[in-house]
């Protein structure tokens, strides 16, 4: 995934919030499982490191308040 250097420097200079969100369906190695789903919201709280060099740069992340669940949990929202 990429994610445009403006973006980060806005979540860099916390004037901005980056979230990942994403939903799997997947089904268990067993015959005839169920179709499971997962949700998840993370959001970027930090960046450090230059973001216009080479450099390493470190991200912290949390799980958002709202939209994480699974199965059940999912359709139940």
């Amino acid at each position: 995934m990429e994610i445009p250097a403006h973006d980060m420097l806005a979540t860099q200079n916390h004037i901005g919030h980056l979230y990942i969100w994403g939903v799997s369906h997947y089904r268990d190695v067993f015959e005839e499982s169920p179709i499971h789903t997962t949700m998840f919201c993370t959001e970027i709280t930090d960046v450090t490191g230059n973001l216009t060099s080479t450099g390493p740069v470190n991200i912290q992340t949390a799980s958002c308040n709202h939209g994480n669940c699974y199965d059940t949990e999912c359709s139940a929202k």
